[in-house]
């Protein structure tokens, strides 16, 4: 009886514990742009950190990566084209993979939270995310 006792208080402080910890964090990678801009974002320089970050991933590594599979494909129709193409696009490939690394999700997050501390940005970032800045800035000219 003391046994079925202290294996029911044992459980109960367990699960009292355990169910106090922070479970709703959410890894780095599987957060969107409009995630990271409403938990990260406290100012322009910040959404211009995510914008950057977003815009070299999705539009300049995806679209480096592709023309390797699209060789590929050619070579089996023409070889002699496929291979000179292949060679040609291999280090586009490898600069788009790159790039993926480079700008990461989890490297963002973890940059977003030095500047939200400490309100650092590193040199290169920082140059990048004021030249987005300026960009925006720009008046519009209608006529």
């Amino acid at each position: 009886m003391l046994k079925v006792f202290i294996f029911i208080i044992f459980t109960q402080f367990s699960l009292t514990i355990l169910s106090q910890s922070d479970t709703t964090t959410i890894k780095p990678r599987k957060l969107s742009f409009n995630d990271f801009m409403a938990n990260y974002s406290i100012n322009d320089t910040s959404a211009a950190v995510i914008e950057l970050f977003f815009e070299k991933k999705g539009n300049n590594a995806y679209t480096e990566m592709a023309f390797l599979p699209i060789t590929t494909a050619v070579f089996f129709l023409s070889p002699t084209i496929g291979l000179g193409l292949s060679i040609i696009s291999f280090p586009f490939f490898i600069h788009g993979s790159y790039v993926l690394l480079k700008y990461n999700k989890k490297k963002l997050q973890r940059i977003l939270i030095d500047y939200k501390s400490h309100n650092y940005l590193p040199k290169n970032i920082r140059k990048k995310a004021n030249k987005i800045i300026y960009y925006y800035s720009l008046p519009y000219d209608e006529q």
